[in-house]
């Protein structure tokens, strides 16, 4: 638990960010400023850390440093927080109408002929740029 500890410190202090310890250093807290920071810093922890401690790692985000007991529910392994993250990404592209979508043809190597069509579904941010499918 404390190696797990050390790498997050590390990693929010790649980032500048301010990083406060527990007394038995085994609660890290990060203060975010941006929302970008915070998910630049859960990207760089999915790499980081392995797979068990992704799992066994207990995570809140919360707008106040004071916690309390009612907070408890809210508490989720690092891995399900990221998901979380990821997932609220989707929603925001669906949410603010960034879909697009195109018909490719489905060509015959031989003939050249055009056999059928497949649909893609793509996201544009603001600023018109596709975001890659890869």
């Amino acid at each position: 638990m404390l190696h797990t500890a050390q790498k997050i410190r590390n990693a929010a202090n790649q980032l500048g960010l301010t990083v406060k310890d527990a007394a038995d250093q085994t609660c890290v807290v990060v203060e975010f400023l941006t929302g970008t920071t915070r998910e630049t810093l859960l990207r760089r922890l999915t790499h980081l850390l392995t797979e068990e401690e992704l799992d066994a790692t207990q995570a809140l985000l919360s707008s106040s440093v004071s916690l309390s007991i009612s907070d408890v529910p809210r508490v989720r392994s690092l891995r399900r927080l990221i998901a979380a993250f990821e997932h609220q990404w989707f929603e925001r592209v669906i949410r603010e109408g960034q879909l697009t979508s195109a018909f490719q043809p489905i060509v015959q190597a031989g003939s050249h002929q055009v056999v059928g069509h497949e649909a893609l579904l793509r996201a544009r941010l603001p600023n018109g740029e596709e975001i890659s499918a890869a």
